[in-house]
């Protein structure tokens, strides 16, 4: 044992700080170990007097009192005694212990009553200034020997003083016992006094002889033993309600029901004791907090059935509604006190009383240990499991069903969360939805008819991102064609649509989604703006979403201004010519590139050109394609116009002088001419057709130049295939010896 503070250890000893009183020329101190304050010392000499009248003393001539010392961190545990011959009637002797907290907090500390001397003189003051010095030894366990507080006549039950001492309605007043003598209660107030924790013997105050109603700095002492003839006086003169005890009185009345089966062996009040050691400190130092934790020492030991333990629960939490409060009193109540049940709780069992009790909101445990038994009911499958999961949210507390649907959030197998969503009511399924909003990008929900609805009017008010919408989109997709568009697009907005075609857009299986799924094309349709808006920034388009919205649009759409010439040759780059769409896609693209005058258009042209012109004379490319890029040929002459009229005339033909007009009429580079019929056949035979037309001319002015000039030099089959348009000094240059071909 470590003594500190003003006490220090000698070997075996402690020294503890004492003080004696009694007269010289008045009731004084004669000497003490210890200085105190003024405060201190006044209390001391005004408590260390006779309590009373002198002309009532017998039976009372030795009596002990404990009280806290005001103005000081210490305790005084006294005995007085009646100076027998005395210079004046009523002197006294007392002797006083000053216990530090540390000594008060001995498990036995009321053994030290066996170290109170009656000095014989004045004289023998001087033994008491200094320190007295005790082997710990003889104030180690056991406690002193049983109380004498059996019920007899004359004498109250310690469970009636306990229960009168502690429970609520009586825990603030002063409890008066009336007897014979101060002996008749000194063993049992000293039983009470040693089975509080230290701090509330630090506040607690008592004395087994009050001739008269006594006080410490204003505050009535808790325990005091009054004569028996003058209890009613004494009463009286309180001057404040106070709880007496005795036959005649008011005595069993203010017994709690808890106490009446407290057994007054040392064995029961060490196990008391043991208890109330165990959470009081953790408790305010008051009354009220032991007879709490009595009262709940008393349940626990007589709980029978899960209903019990629910209403000590209640208990605990109506006494400590705040979370931080008595934290490991409720720990207990929740972990240990159901051990003790005559049938011990299945998972099961402790999640019905934590799911039904009011007093959750007071249990900072309460979530863990609803999680426990809930997820300890999971491992072992309880049949029962599952039905109580779908009937909860009609007879679960509100905090109990929100701790219990973040249980199921987090913990539930997919499938067996989908199920329930579909079943719970909606305020409830939102709720879950709120806590795992995963779940939404799971196909698993999706494909779940009960499910389905309630995650879409849940969508309508969620917080999502950009990413969760995304994934969301890929979910129902995956779920297959069991949910509108139209409808997500309902809850989400536009955000719904542009996801669509990102998440569209990216799958390789593009060919088969959209077909499987009118109602999203017919949907996306209607949403052209959007449409294009992906084309500007997908990485990768689709073919096939690319051609949907195209449909919606001719290649001279000023809405397909946003796209500039280099992402339509990034866009048909991703296209797959040998596909129907991959060749609409690329039509489209040689209508925006014919349709725009500026040099820039040329590179389009020519990368696009040669597979829609193959397409053209395969009878590849649609009607509607057709129809399309002839509205985006360059500003037609008459003779152009006359031959798309004519019967009889390939498209590939066509398209052949649309391209020589459009590099005619521009001030496009004549390299891209060259670039945009890369097969020398075709070459030669747009050359023939065009060799006699207005812009055909220009072009092969144009390229004559280019040639002389050294800025474009063709290939042997590209010089045979523009013959007719190349002249002789064109071609003598092109044979003089050294130049690059």
């Amino acid at each position: 044992m470590s003594i500190r503070g003003d006490t220090s250890r000698g070997g075996e000893a402690m020294r503890v700080a004492q003080a004696l009183h009694g007269y010289r020329s008045g009731h004084d101190l004669l000497a003490s170990s210890r200085r105190l304050s003024r405060e201190g010392e006044r209390a001391l000499l005004e408590l260390s007097d006779l309590s009373g009248s002198a002309s009532r003393t017998r039976g009372f001539e030795s009596y002990i009192s404990g009280y806290p010392v005001p103005g000081e961190r210490l305790y005084a545990f006294a005995r007085t005694w009646l100076a027998d011959g005395g210079a004046r009637p009523g002197s006294v002797w007392t002797h006083t212990l000053l216990l530090t907290p540390e000594q008060i907090a001995l498990p036995n500390v009321a053994s030290l009553a066996d170290w109170f001397r009656r000095p014989r003189s004045v004289d023998q003051a001087i033994e008491y200034g200094s320190p007295l010095e005790i082997d710990e030894h003889d104030i180690a366990e056991p406690p002193h020997p049983p109380t004498r507080s059996q019920s007899t006549d004359n004498n109250i039950r310690l469970a009636d003083i306990i229960g009168a001492l502690y429970q609520s309605d009586s825990a603030n007043h002063a409890i008066l016992l009336p007897a014979a003598s101060a002996a008749d209660y000194e063993e049992v107030l000293l039983d009470v006094w040693s089975i509080q924790w230290p701090e509330l013997r630090e506040h607690f105050s008592f004395c087994t002889g009050a001739l008269s109603f006594r006080q410490v700095a204003g505050r009535p002492f808790d325990l005091q033993v009054i004569p028996q003839d003058r209890s009613t006086t004494i009463e009286r003169l309180a001057a404040q309600e106070v709880i007496l005890l005795g036959a005649g009185h008011r005595a069993h009345s203010h017994s709690a029901t808890w106490a009446t089966g407290l057994r007054p062996d040392a064995a029961a009040l060490r196990e008391l004791r043991n208890f109330a050691w165990q959470f009081g400190p953790r408790l305010a130092p008051d009354r009220l907090s032991f007879g709490r934790v009595a009262e709940l020492h008393s349940i626990a030991r007589g709980l029978s059935d899960r209903t019990d333990w629910q209403s000590l629960l209640e208990r605990v939490g109506a006494w400590y509604p705040r979370r931080a409060a008595a934290e490991a009193l409720k720990s207990w109540a929740l972990d240990e006190s159901g051990s003790s049940l005559t049938e011990p709780l299945t998972s099961l069992d402790r999640l019905s009383v934590l799911s039904r009790s009011a007093a959750g909101s007071a249990f900072p445990g309460w979530w863990r240990s609803l999680s426990s038994a809930f997820l300890q009911a999971m491992s072992v499958d309880e049949p029962e499991l599952r039905v109580f999961l779908r009937e909860f949210p009609t007879f679960a507390t509100a905090d109990a069903r929100n701790a219990l649907v973040r249980l199921a959030a987090e913990d539930l197998e997919t499938e067996t969360f989908v199920e329930l969503l579909g079943s719970w009511p909606d305020v409830v399924t939102s709720s879950a939805l709120d806590l795992r909003p995963s779940i939404v990008a799971d196909p698993t929900l999706w494909r779940s008819d009960n499910a389905k609805p309630r995650a879409l009017a849940w969508l309508r008010g969620a917080d999502l991102d950009d990413s969760q919408i995304v994934a969301i989109v890929r979910a129902v997709i995956a779920a297959g064609p069991s949910v509108a568009l139209s409808d997500l697009a309902g809850e989400l907005g536009s955000r719904a649509i542009e996801a669509a075609f990102d998440v569209l857009g990216e799958r390789v299986d593009q060919e088969e989604v959209l077909p499987a799924r009118p109602e999203w094309a017919a949907t996306l349709r209607t949403h052209p703006k959007r449409g294009i808006l992906w084309l500007g920034r997908s990485e990768m388009p689709s073919t096939a979403l690319a051609k949907l919205v195209l449909e919606q649009f001719p290649p001279g759409d000023r809405r397909l201004r946003a796209l500039e010439n280099k992402r339509w040759s990034e866009i048909v780059n991703q296209t797959d010519p040998s596909t129907a769409a991959g060749t609409s896609v690329r039509a489209f693209a040689l209508g925006v590139g014919f349709g725009d005058e500026r040099p820039s258009a040329s590179h389009l042209v020519a990368q696009v050109f040669q597979t829609v012109h193959d397409a053209a004379e395969a009878g590849r490319l649609s009607n509607d394609d057709w129809n399309k890029l002839k509205r985006a040929f360059p500003r037609s002459p008459r003779s152009l116009r006359r031959l798309i009229r004519r019967g009889g005339v390939g498209r590939g033909q066509v398209l052949r002088r649309a391209l020589v007009e459009a590099f005619g009429q521009r001030d496009w580079p004549v390299a891209g001419f060259l670039e945009a019929v890369s097969d020398t056949s075709v070459l030669a035979r747009t050359v023939s057709e065009s060799v006699r037309t207005k812009s055909g001319k220009t072009l092969g002015r144009r390229l004559n130049a280019a040639i002389q000039g050294g800025d474009l030099v063709p290939s042997d089959l590209q010089r045979m295939a523009l013959d007719d348009w190349i002249d002789g000094s064109a071609r003598e240059r092109q044979r003089r010896p050294g130049t690059p071909t």
